[in-house]
């Protein structure tokens, strides 16, 4: 693929050797590193994200890609209803229906850093965001978590995960809380 134009301050390049690409970049992104995301669709598919290219894998071959305004900070298959969500930064997320990366996205948190999106058990959808909160998708205006950190650093959601009844949001300053529906625990 070819450089980003958009921005000279990202010169990206791939390598194809023996049907393995290689990519590699000179520097880093806004937030001090570019994240990759790796997404497994089914045995022989799967969707990875470098920068702001979604790729979309079948059998070894890129079959689709797709480039996004911003750096592509999380990315969630879900099995279920077979759609694609991408968080972006300072975009918000983009849900693209029915697997299809070229499809035109329903977007959701209009201008957050989205860091983290998963399904839980009951089939709702969090929202991990960088400065803001994690949020719940059938109410996407109200942040159900907010964490109580002077330092700005420390507000910033870097991880999420489910599991069980419980969620689990990771800081940039390497606390971990467990959110359920009666408690926050650090």
């Amino acid at each position: 693929f070819k450089e980003a134009v958009d921005d000279p301050n990202f010169i990206t390049r791939d390598t194809l050797v023996d049907n393995i690409i290689y990519i590699s970049t000179s520097l880093v992104g806004q937030s001090g590193h570019h994240r990759k995301e790796l997404v497994e669709i089914s045995k022989d598919e799967f969707l990875f994200s470098f920068e702001k290219r979604l790729f979309h894998f079948k059998s070894d071959t890129i079959y689709e890609e797709q480039i996004f305004e911003k750096e592509i900070l999380s990315l969630f298959y879900d099995k279920v209803n077979r759609d694609i969500w991408v968080g972006l930064a300072d975009i918000g997320a983009y849900q693209l229906k029915d697997g299809n990366i070229k499809s035109k996205p329903k977007k959701y948190l209009n201008g957050q850093t989205i860091t983290g999106i998963i399904r839980d058990h009951e089939n709702n959808y969090w929202f991990s965001t960088h400065d803001n909160g994690v949020y719940r998708a059938n109410n996407l205006e109200f942040p159900i978590f907010i964490i109580d950190s002077t330092n700005q650093n420390g507000n910033r959601i870097t991880a999420l995960a489910a599991a069980d009844t419980c969620l689990f949001v990771g800081t940039n300053d390497g606390l971990l809380y467990k959110l359920s529906k009666k408690t926050k625990e650090k």
